[in-house]
């Protein structure tokens, strides 16, 4: 499933325009490390630490648009390698093949693997922190520990709405029975705590502006930018409605706080991003990219909860669904779904159309 990611990631990677995000990456991260600073403290705070990673890459490898987003080509691959080992580890192996298969088929991920910014940095590591912490649960081992911690850390400061993936571990960690070195971890979450506070200090005292041309989220926003997190497969969203089902259902026989790790892993960027945007309108599809991850766990649940007839169709008709897309992406990207049977007008790149909103809305 990772070779998968990365063979998907590579194809036409210097195809699409460069966007003006990934103009704002190259241009930030070949600056000087005090320059890199000034951003952060201007409009770039969300993403010092993904510029400051960046920085030796550029200069190693130059700012071509295929040198700039290969790094995110290979974080794509390993958030879906590691997920497969996950799921496998605390569902069984078809579950975690499926999950994994489900997020390295995704276009809505690998719109982001091709991109030079540091959302799949940012899903990957939710992805490693989150294996780490069930490592940690069924091996109580300082390594486990230290592994999510410092995952979990670095998730939240390459991308600070990774802090959902935090708030499901935290609530599925107070289910578990019996509780493993309760003093070990009660230490982590504080040293984990005290670690992300800076971040989240940095990005609410800068003059980033950052969100302000994000609209007011309403019943129809909420609606599309679901759609589009969903990599508008809706075979993927039937498998995950069965996953959820067959958790809550069996509940009972199985742990309470793999439920509530999953789901809450599902849920949780929505959550965070709409309860922001009480205080500042927030609720944008890319900041929903860690949630993927928590999708295609209850899709793989899905799959390995029907019998086996019943778990092939619906893991081919996933694929159908995500192969249309991926078509799609790679064929017609800007232009209406059915712009791959007949042709329509030029074509308009979603990164394109969003930075042009972003710049009416300044």
């Amino acid at each position: 499933m990772g070779l998968a990611a990365f063979a998907l990631g590579l194809i036409s990677l210097s195809g699409p325009r460069r966007s003006y995000d990934e103009r704002i990456t190259i241009e930030t991260a070949t600056r000087s490390v005090s320059g890199i600073w000034h951003s952060a403290r201007t409009t770039e705070a969300p993403h010092l630490l993904y510029y400051l990673l960046m920085k030796p890459w550029l200069a190693a490898f130059g700012t071509s648009d295929w040198a700039a987003r290969f790094p995110s080509v290979v974080f794509g691959a390993l958030a879906a390698l590691v997920l497969t080992a996950l799921g496998a580890r605390l569902f069984g192996p078809i579950a975690g093949l499926v999950a994994g298969m489900t997020l390295a088929t995704a276009s809505f991920v690998l719109q982001f693997s091709q991109w030079a910014r540091g959302y799949t940095l940012a899903l990957f590591l939710a992805v490693l922190a989150t294996y780490a912490f069930v490592r940690a649960l069924d091996e109580p081992r300082p390594r486990w520990v230290l592994l999510w911690a410092v995952a979990i850390v670095a998730a939240c400061w390459v991308n600070l709405f990774a802090i959902s993936a935090l708030g499901a571990q935290i609530a599925a960690y107070l289910l578990v029975r019996p509780r493993p070195r309760p003093r070990l971890a009660v230490a982590a979450f504080g040293v984990v705590a005290a670690a992300v506070a800076p971040i989240v200090v940095l990005v609410a005292t800068a003059d980033n502006g950052q969100l302000g041309w994000i609209p007011s989220p309403t019943l129809r926003r909420v609606a599309v930018e679901t759609w589009n997190w969903s990599s508008r497969n809706p075979f993927a969203l039937l498998a995950a409605a069965i996953g959820i089902g067959a958790l809550v259902t069996g509940a009972a026989r199985s742990a309470r706080w793999k439920v509530v790790l999953v789901v809450g892993w599902t849920i949780a960027p929505f959550l965070v991003t709409l309860m922001l945007s009480a205080v500042q309108p927030a609720f944008n599809s890319h900041y929903l990219l860690t949630g993927t991850a928590g999708l295609a766990l209850l899709a793989g649940v899905g799959v390995a909860s029907l019998p086996r007839r019943g778990g092939l169709a619906l893991a081919a008709l996933v694929v159908v669904g995500a192969g249309l897309q991926l078509a799609h992406y790679y064929v017609a990207p800007g232009r209406p779904f059915s712009s791959l049977f007949w042709r329509t007008g030029p074509a308009i790149s979603g990164n394109d159309e969003r930075h042009r909103s972003r710049r009416i809305a300044a």
